[in-house]
């Protein structure tokens, strides 16, 4: 199998050389995606208590030391209420759902279009390449008429144009896969950064000296 589809690499051309550099660059956007996504994440269970103990004593020096020695958007979100609790507890509202839209989602959202136009070029691309592969072995045919073509060749060179379509395919379906994990992740932090958006808001509420 390894055989074959090495042997399609070097006999697609162009075509494949297009697809090898496509699947690259998605490669190298998915395990950057994962590395941020990693990078976003935040241990709640060490977080949470220690910033809701240094917030209901008053210690706002210390939830702000606690936020920044954490990391992730939680902690940032947190950093970024402390920061404007004197201003109301509507406007920290305010304040953190700009921050969610204009700010966070799209952060974690990044890079996802890209791979989306990835995912839909390669096949598209390989499907190019087929019909080209396709169009130079009926000219050949058309060619030797006369002399005769031989049918092992021309299974061969057909076999290697509809490969085009193949690689096109086996690059575009884990593109789609790792979308839509992607995609997961991203609702799991939206849904999470709104629950805690209104936790770190009652927090504040209940505290001592809060605005």
């Amino acid at each position: 199998m390894s055989g074959s589809m090495l042997e399609l690499l070097l006999h697609t051309g162009v075509y494949g050389i297009l697809l090898g550099l496509l699947a690259a660059v998605a490669l190298g956007l998915v395990i950057e995606r994962i590395i941020a996504y990693n990078r976003e994440s935040t241990e709640m269970e060490s977080f949470i208590p220690e910033f809701e103990n240094a917030v209901m004593e008053g210690e706002w020096d210390r939830a702000l030391d606690v936020c920044d020695r954490h990391k992730g958007h939680i902690p940032d979100m947190f950093r970024l209420a402390l920061q404007h609790r004197q201003e109301g507890l509507a406007r920290v509202r305010h304040i953190l759902r700009l921050a969610i839209e204009l700010d966070v989602l799209p952060r974690l959202q990044r890079r996802l279009a890209a791979l989306a136009t990835f995912a839909k070029v390669a096949p598209m691309l390989g499907l190019l390449g087929t019909v080209h592969g396709m169009m130079l072995a009926f000219a050949k045919i058309a060619g030797q008429a006369r002399s005769g073509v031989d049918p092992a060749d021309l299974a061969r060179e057909i076999g290697l144009a509809l490969g085009t379509t193949l690689l096109g395919l086996f690059i575009a379906i884990p593109i789609l896969l790792a979308i839509a994990y992607f995609r997961s992740r991203v609702q799991q932090f939206e849904l999470d950064l709104e629950l805690y958006a209104e936790h770190v808001i009652e927090l504040l509420r209940r505290a001592p000296e809060s605005a």
